[in-house]
Parts: C-alpha cells; sequence; structure tokens
C-alpha cells in the first residue's frame, strides 16, 4: 500500500503534498520474487553483489548494480558500527586517581584493568619520568622509578583489540620531607581547584629543623640575632633543640655571669689585684697607678719613686730628694724663702747702688758678690746673667719634648700623651676609656701606648675598608612553616596565580621581598581610603598617624605556594600563593584583626606589576580565596605498596568511544532513510 496524505511523516514545501512524488506504477518486489530486467543484469549483479541478498534485491528492484553496491557496503558498515557499539572499553580495577609517593625512594606502581568482553588489552603509558623502567602484560602494567622532586604527569593508556581504549591520569603527590619531617595532606576538593596532577606536599618538621622540606637544622644563635654577651661565643645545639637551642659560653675575663649576661667584676674590690699604690678599674680588666712622686714600673704593678733633682729640678739652689717628694735647700748666705720654698733669700743684701750685679747681690764676708736668678747663669765678669737653655744643656726632667723660654723651659707631649700634673710627666691617653676614638661601626677601640687601634669585633674581618661577616657558602635561608591560620584569615584570603615561579625558588628572601610589597600596597591604600576602616567600628586610629602595615603583617596560608603547572617551557610554569593581610597589633580590638578579602583584592589587582617587579617574576591574575575552611592534617610520611591498583573514575561520557560509535550509526540510518525515499513511488 502506497504512502497517503494521511499516513506520511513528510513535510512539503508550498505547492507540493504526498502525491506529488508518488509512482502509481511502481510494483514492490519481495525476496521470493526477485527477477532481473534482463540477464545482463543478472550477471553484472551476482558478479559484484558476490551473494549479497541485500545488493541484488537492491540491483534487481532499482536496475542499478551501483545502487545495490552501496547497499552492500552500507550494510557492511552498520554491521561493524554495531560490533563497535556493542564492545565496552577496558576497566581499570582498583586503582585510586591518587598516588602517595616518597622522594629517593624506588618506587613500583601496578596498574591492572580488564576488558568487559574478554578482549585482549594493549598497555601504553606518557610522561614516564626518565628513569622509569615499563612491564606489560595483558592484564597489567608495571612502572618503576626513583621519586624526586621533577615534576611527572603521568597517563596510562589501555586499549583493547577492537580500539576501544581507558585513560587513568593519576594525581602524584611527593613527600620530600627530610630529617623526620610529617608531610601534611590536603583535602580532594584543593587537588581539584588547582588543577594540578604534580604536587610537592607540605611538610611538619620536627623540633630543631626548618626550611620547606625541613632541610635545614634550626641555627639558635641566628635566629635569635647572637643572643650571647659581645664576645661571647653562641653555641647553636643540635636538633631537636628549637630557636632557645643555644648555649653562650663563660664571660670575658673580669666580668662575672652566665654568658648571656655578663657584669663586670671589680678587681680592686679584692686583695688579688697586685697593685702596690693605686687601682683602676676598668671593663673587664683594672689598672695600676702611683701616687704623684712615684712612676709605674714596667711590672705594671709596683711604683718606684721619682727623683725630682735629678737631673735638675725647679729649686732656685740645692734640691734633696725624699720619698715620693723632694725638697729645696739654700747654698751658704741664704735662707728658704717662707712664702715660696723653691726660693731662697739673702741673709745679707747689698746695699743699694752700691754694686754691678745684674740680677742678686749679697754680702760675704763683708764682700759683694754676684749670683743670679733661676734659669740664668753668672758670666765671666762675676757680674752679669744670661740664660740657661736647659733643654740643650740637659738640665731639664721633661720625658719627651723640651721647650726652652728666657729664664726657664716648659715641656710639651707628643701626640696621645698628655702633661702629667708634675707638668714634667707625659702619659699616655687611653682614648678608648676616655670615648676620644674614632672608629667605624662594628670596629672596637684598643688601646696603644701614644694612640689606638681601631679592630674589628669579634666575629667580623676586615676587608680592607671596613669590617665585615666572613664569607659564608652561598646557601639561602629556608622558608618557615607558615603561621596556623583561623576561619577568618581563610575567608578572606586572596590567591595570585603567578607566572614563571617554580615553588622550589620561593625562599625566604623571595617571600620577604613579596609580604613587603604587599603591606606596601596596603600601607599607600588605606592611607587615602577609608573604606579599610569599614565594619571595625573599634578599629583604634591614632590622630596623628595612619596604620603602618609591615611585611610581619602579611601571612601565607599553610600549604602554599603550591604548583598549578610545569614545564621545559618557563611560561607554562605557574604557581599559586594563596595569603591574607592582618591589622597591627592594638588597632583592631573587638573585631576580626583581618584585612577584608574583597578589599585586599582590589588592592592587589590595581599593584599587580609593582608586586611582581618585587619578586621579579609576572603575576597573572588575582582573585578571591575560595576554599572556606581547607584544613591540613599531619600525618605519617604516605608509603606505595607494589600492587598500587588505579581505577578509571571519569564519567563514560569523557572516555573515547562512548561518544562516537552512536553518531556513526545514526548516520548509518539517515543514509539508508534517504535511499528510501528515492526509491518509492
Amino acid at each position: 500500500m502506497q504512502v497517503s496524505e494521511s499516513t506520511s511523516l513528510f513535510t512539503y514545501q508550498f505547492g507540493e503534498n504526498v502525491y506529488t512524488f508518488s509512482n502509481k506504477s511502481f510494483v514492490p518486489m519481495f525476496i521470493e520474487d526477485l527477477k532481473f530486467y534482463n540477464e545482463s543484469l543478472k550477471k553484472q549483479a551476482y558478479a559484484a553483489c558476490q551473494g549479497d541478498i541485500n545488493c541484488l534485491f537492491d540491483s534487481a528492484s532499482t536496475k542499478d548494480v551501483s545502487l545495490g553496491l552501496s547497499t552492500k557496503i552500507v550494510g557492511s558498515q552498520m554491521v561493524n558500527e554495531s560490533n563497535t557499539l556493542k564492545n565496552f572499553p577496558p576497566e581499570f580495577e582498583n586503582t585510586s586517581s591518587i598516588l602517595y609517593v616518597t622522594e629517593k625512594v624506588w618506587t613500583s606502581v601496578t596498574f591492572r584493568a580488564k576488558d568487559p568482553d574478554g578482549d585482549k588489552i594493549r598497555f601504553s603509558i606518557t610522561g614516564p619520568p626518565d628513569d622509569a623502567t615499563v612491564w606489560t602484560n595483558e592484564s597489567l602494567m608495571t612502572l618503576g622509578w626513583m621519586v624526586t622532586k621533577k615534576s611527572v604527569k603521568l597517563e596510562i593508556i589501555a586499549t583493547d583489540n577492537k580500539g576501544a581504549t581507558s585513560v587513568l591520569r593519576p594525581v602524584l603527590h611527593v613527600c620530600a620531607c627530610n630529617n623526620g619531617g610529617d608531610c601534611l595532606t590536603t583535602n580532594q576538593e584543593d587537588a581539584d581547584r588547582n588543577n594540578s596532577r604534580f604536587k610537592i606536599m607540605p611538610c611538619q618538621c620536627l623540633s630543631g629543623y626548618t626550611g620547606r622540606f625541613c632541610e635545614s637544622e634550626i641555627d639558635a644563635c641566628e635566629v635569635n640575632m647572637n643572643p650571647c654577651y659581645p664576645e661571647v661565643q653562641c653555641k647553636d645545639l643540635p636538633a631537636p633543640a628549637d630557636v632557645t637551642g643555644y648555649e653562650c659560653g663563660p664571660c670575658p675575663p673580669g666580668f662575672s655571669g652566665q654568658g648571656d649576661s655578663c657584669s663586670d667584676f671589680d678587681e680592686c674590690d679584692s686583695v688579688t689585684h697586685g697593685c702596690s699604690q693605686i687601682c683602676t678599674n676598668t671593663p673587664g680588666s683594672f689598672a695600676c697607678n702611683c701616687n704623684q712622686g712615684y712612676v709605674l714600673n714596667a711590672d705594671g704593678r709596683t711604683c718606684d719613686d721619682v727623683n725630682e733633682c735629678d737631673p735638675a729640678s725647679d729649686c732656685m739652689q740645692g734640691c734633696v730628694n725624699t720619698p715620693g717628694s723632694y725638697r729645696c735647700t739654700c747654698d751658704k748666705y741664704f735662707t728658704v724663702d717662707s712664702t715660696n720654698p723653691k726660693k731662697c733669700i739673702m741673709e745679707s743684701p747689698c746695699k743699694e747702688g752700691n754694686h754691678q750685679c745684674q740680677h742678686i747681690c749679697y754680702v760675704s764676708n763683708g764682700t759683694n758678690h754676684c749670683t743670679c736668678q733661676p734659669g740664668y747663669e753668672l758670666q765671666h765678669d762675676n757680674k752679669s746673667c744670661s740664660d740657661i737653655d736647659e733643654c740643650t744643656t740637659g738640665k731639664n726632667r721633661c720625658n719627651q719634648d723640651c721647650r726652652n723660654t728666657i729664664g726657664w723651659y716648659y715641656c710639651e707631649c707628643r701626640l696621645g700623651y698628655r702633661l702629667d700634673t708634675d707638668n714634667v710627666t707625659c702619659v699616655d691617653i687611653d682614648e678608648c676609656l676616655e670615648w676620644t676614638f674614632n672608629c667605624s661601626f662594628n670596629l672596637r677601640c684598643r688601646n696603644a701606648i701614644g694612640s689606638y687601634k681601631c679592630e674589628c669585633r669579634k666575629g667580623f674581618v676586615w676587608n680592607g675598608n671596613e669590617c665585615q661577616e666572613p664569607e659564608k657558602p652561598a646557601t639561602t635561608r629556608p622558608l618557615s612553616t607558615p603561621r596556623p591560620s583561623s576561619e577568618k584569615d581563610v575567608q578572606n584570603s586572596v590567591n595570585v596565580t603567578i607566572q614563571e615561579l617554580d615553588i622550589t625558588e620561593w625562599n625566604e628572601e623571595k617571600d620577604l621581598h613579596f609580604k613587603n610589597a604587599v603591606s606596601q600596597e596596603v600601607n599607600e591604600f588605606c592611607a587615602k581610603d577609608q573604606s579599610c576602616f569599614e565594619h571595625k567600628i573599634r578599629v583604634r586610629r591614632p590622630n596623628d598617624r595612619h596604620v603602618i602595615f609591615t611585611a610581619q603583617q602579611v601571612h601565607l596560608l599553610p600549604g602554599y605556594p603550591v604548583q598549578l603547572s610545569y614545564s621545559s617551557i618557563p611560561d607554562h610554569v605557574i604557581a599559586a600563593v594563596a595569603f591574607y593581610a592582618k591589622f597591627p597589633p592594638g588597632f583592631a580590638i573587638g573585631v576580626t584583626d583581618t584585612v577584608d578579602g574583597d578589599l585586599l583584592v582590589d588592592i592587589v589587582n590595581g599593584s599587580l606589576g609593582r608586586i611582581g617587579r618585587a619578586i621579579n617574576k609576572t603575576i597573572l591574575s588575582v582573585s578571591a580565596y575560595m576554599d572556606e575552611n581547607p584544613t591540613y592534617q599531619p600525618t605519617t610520611k604516605p608509603t606505595l605498596t607494589t600492587n598500587t591498583e588505579p581505577t578509571d573514575t571519569r564519567d563514560p561520557k569523557e572516555i573515547p568511544g562512548y561518544v562516537r560509535y552512536p553518531i556513526i550509526g545514526l548516520s548509518v540510518v539517515g543514509i539508508l532513510l534517504t535511499i528510501f525515499i528515492k526509491l518509492k513511488p
């Protein structure tokens, strides 16, 4: 029965209907009535169709062998596609999509797969480590390699003999903690968000260790900036000693205490100082001095009497030395002046005008005689006086330089000395004790006879221009573990993605540069915009200054930075850093002391270039941190058995073969339907 207008399923253009395409002369043919138009067509059809009944039927019905061959080809394709649609890809058995491995440990992982249709399976792998060994058979693949921190992104491919494929992309978590440190695991949401298949796990170090991988011992002396008393050696104690693990050596000689706090010991209070006359206490030591009229011996302890009469004295005539002093005497016919014991006065002076003496005239045995004042000598005429040059004749008591004057002399001291109270002895100036030295920073003063020396403080060396710490091997201080974050801290955190950042580069120096740059941007913004203080009605803000943020107010979330992608191409190396900023202590009272997260996003977004230049990197983007309550649980180091068995955990729509084959099948149906329509009368 031909199709009528009521039974037709087709739509027609204007002016057309079902009868436009009907052919009342067409008589359908059935298999049992198979007849060819002529014998030539029959021979051609049997030769071309090779026994395919559908091919023969369409050739006979349409009187066209080529249409019969098309039917044969389409039929074969339908059979193949039907078989393909019935075929299921291999399935990975009992596997986890996350593998925990340990650095510097040879690890063997076995991946098993089974084909639901019993087909043979062939395994292949992409992205294995350079030194990996791979062994396969029809049911499993075993991968072995020495685990390192070098990024590895594995793809395990299982293909059956009909071409159906399943792919497993495991996420590798590498534990690289040293010295007994524990690895911290992140939750699955964290791994999905970062879309990274290779992760270096953060470490929780044992007491006494620091660094991203707990690779360094804490130097308590350095951390505490040498807490011992100056010039006392600080000894760092080995782990597990922490930042309090140091010991100070004994106090310097002359000091008492425990090494971290020393006080000067006054040696002059004891009887052991050995000074024969005067003891003067000095920091860490003491010095012996002598009373006037005595001089300190070379032993620095005992004193000898000074002979004030030798080689000359300030007496007018005679001098007698006494212990610690001296006394003046006078010649015959003279007596000591009661008003000046150093002068002599005449017992019997000459009468005025009856002598020709230049200075002094006295009567001896009824005869006038002349003499001179101190510092002069009588000339051959026994009347006139001339000046004595005490400096050239040696008739002076100066122990350094002598300067002659008319009738006397005076003593001068060289640089670094001063004239003592006796006006003839030069004593050393202790520039260090009197703080008259000029030594630059890191230099200390050491007195020398007549001078002083600037010496490097203990622990420093002179490089020709200044004191410097001895050069140490070029090492980078590792990054310390971030402080624990509160729920409010996490809610107000910001996430930035940084290009060309390998997280192994993120050391203390780069961390400090980053935090300084962020704090500076927050400072500049909050100094001009009051929105910093919105919703913080109890923020304490003095009128005379604004809030000062420093690097100490910027904190990374635990576990950051995180490597998002790693490649031999620098532009493809991307990492994420999540952080938050706190108000300085005492400014936010009774409310959260964390800078609002949305505000921090705006601040950072307006300064990506400046912050990037601070760490010599390019910051690609900034966004609010998404996880509201990330958790980090310390665990023991993950271990891996040799039979870890992954399974394909993807949605079937993601597996090649599930979508491809139905589309092909529908296309075949469409072709057949078109042919059928063309053949209808």
